[in-house]
């Protein structure tokens, strides 16, 4: 005769309550009193629950994400932050390769062109002092 299950429902609520906060099988066995090799035997015996779980544990990640998506309108560091990882063309670094040596060069030390019209000038671009 098998053995009986510890999976109750009160112990699947416990569970979910574990694993809504992010944690790992081992983590959220340690907190219910079972064994991660439990938990992972239950999810062998029971694909609905595998999903289920896998359902809770995603949802920490999700929350995240949507709360940096939130702040993308309204925060320039975390707009910046998301591009830098999610496309690689936004990197706040370029690599420059010298004497086969790499050197790091941030973006903000490119030279922007000077503006012709701009009476800021510096007295070398001055055509009274550089006659052409």
């Amino acid at each position: 005769m098998p053995r009986p299950t510890k999976l109750t429902p009160e112990l699947l609520a416990r569970l979910k309550v574990v694993f809504l906060i992010g944690a790992t099988y081992k983590e959220a066995g340690a907190a219910v009193g079972v064994s991660e090799r439990t938990i992972s035997n239950y999810t062998k015996n029971d694909p609905e629950l595998l999903r289920q779980i896998e359902g809770w544990r995603s949802v920490p990640i999700l929350k995240a994400k949507r709360t940096i998506v939130d702040r993308l309108e309204h925060e320039v560091k975390v707009a910046q932050w998301y591009l830098e990882r999610r496309c690689p063309e936004f990197k706040s670094r370029q690599d420059i390769t010298s004497n086969d040596r790499e050197l790091p060069i941030p973006l903000t030390a490119f030279v922007v062109p000077i503006d012709p019209y701009s009476k800021d000038q510096d007295s070398s671009t001055n055509t009274k002092d550089n006659p052409a």
